[in-house]
């Protein structure tokens, strides 16, 4: 169960750092509080949506007493009940805690294994399936060496 006392804590907390972010400050303190403020964004934005949701549901409950708007109403239900389920899991994986080497760069070696130069094309599909993986991600991939066969298929690449 998502608690509402920590999300509302961590919207008084994103607002306080827009406040600070706005006045003069050290180099250091703009570092600290801006990459506190970019992981905050994202976080905040779903609490936002997931009480959006939330009060709408609230609303809808006094529309469901109108015997007109009865049948409509258990329809934007539904639909409301599924959006609120998926922002649930959605904030849950948001606030789970963060791996500090999820922000650090990798090492990426790909070797072609027994298989000659079948095993060499293989290996230069997968790099271009992790370039453009990466090219998806907006994550940068940089080559450091590569050493192809005659085919064009990879012997072997490194790359960060």
């Amino acid at each position: 169960m998502i608690s509402l006392e920590k999300l509302n804590g961590l919207e008084e907390r994103f607002q306080y750092l827009e406040v600070k972010l706005a006045q003069p400050l050290k180099s250091d303190e703009i570092k600290s509080f801006g990459v506190e403020y970019s992981e905050l964004k994202l976080v905040v934005e779903k609490i936002r949506q997931y009480k959006k949701i939330f009060s709408d549901l609230t609303e809808l409950k006094d529309i469901m007493n109108d015997p007109d708007l009865r049948s409509l109403a258990l329809e934007e239900d539904r639909i409301l009940q599924i959006k609120l389920s998926k922002m649930k899991e959605d904030l849950i994986l948001e606030l789970l805690p963060k791996d500090q080497a999820d922000s650090k760069s990798a090492i990426l070696e790909i070797r072609a294994g027994t298989g000659g130069d079948e095993a060499a094309l293989f290996a230069a599909d997968l790099l271009r399936m992790y370039q453009k993986y990466s090219d998806d991600q907006g994550w940068k991939l940089t080559l450091i060496s590569e050493s192809f066969n005659e085919l064009g298929g990879l012997k072997e690449v490194i790359a960060s």
